[in-house]
């Protein structure tokens, strides 16, 4: 279902003024949640420009709240299917937003201005997530008058990875898949795959090492891991063996 952003469904809240080549694309069932309160979507219009050209958004969310806080032209958001939770994006200058499926948020604001943000598969947000894909500001050389920060920067978080209760990821970090940046870790440089990132600073506390949904279960996603490190399907049952019981 595609809709003009002048013109969404009257469950999209939306602020501001957008021409014609700005256009929403919603999964159905995306559109069916919307419909039944399920699934919210806010888009504001920053800035004094009258109206914005060369928006894309194509969404195929289960369920949750997204914010999209639109300034200047020519931004792009693509929250793949089976998408969950809370989201708070903020663009500038031409910035693109992909959120890959099966991803979910307890709540994450991603800032972009001049850049890129590319999460894969199954990622997990924890709450208070702090993604700084771009400085927003420039810095002056007072001795050439030459900007220093205005390259396009770019975010990238590899397929099933997990970043814990108020972390912060700075500009131009790559985590790798099936990474853990822990709570409150500040991510200023590249996190290797399948390794665990604490501290302020964050630095890699520990490696070989990944995670999964629940405890008492092994998702797809760290079976295929544990299999790469030459552990077979025993290791998934005995989880699922030792879950505690009820009693």
């Amino acid at each position: 279902m595609e809709y003009k952003l002048a013109a969404t469904p009257p469950w999209v809240k939306r602020k501001g003024e957008f021409a014609d080549s700005c256009v929403l694309q919603l999964a159905p069932e995306t559109a069916a949640a919307g419909e039944r309160g399920k699934f919210h979507l806010t888009l504001v219009h920053k800035g004094g420009k009258r109206a914005l050209h060369g928006i894309k958004i194509r969404l195929a969310a289960q369920s949750g709240h997204i914010s999209i806080s639109l300034g200047g032209d020519r931004h792009t958001v693509d929250f793949a299917e089976a998408t969950t939770g809370h989201y708070d994006l903020r663009m500038w200058r031409s910035s693109t937003v992909t959120i890959g499926r099966e991803t979910t948020s307890n709540g994450a604001r991603i800032i972009c201005d001049h850049a890129d943000v590319l999460v894969g598969e199954d990622c997990m947000f924890s709450d208070d997530i702090l993604v700084q894909a771009a400085d927003q500001h420039p810095l002056i050389d007072l001795k050439t008058g030459e900007i220093l920060n205005n390259e396009r920067r770019r975010t990238v978080l590899a397929e099933h990875v997990w970043i814990g209760r108020g972390a912060t990821l700075m500009p131009d970090v790559s985590i790798g898949r099936g990474a853990i940046v822990g709570t409150g870790a500040l991510v200023t440089r590249d996190v290797p795959a399948t390794s665990v990132a604490v501290g302020v600073p964050a630095r890699v506390l520990r490696s070989d090492t990944t995670w999964s949904r629940q405890f008492g279960h092994m998702d797809r996603h760290a079976q295929a891991l544990l299999r790469e490190h030459g552990i077979g399907e025993d290791a998934a049952a005995d989880a699922d063996a030792n879950e505690p019981s009820d009693d």
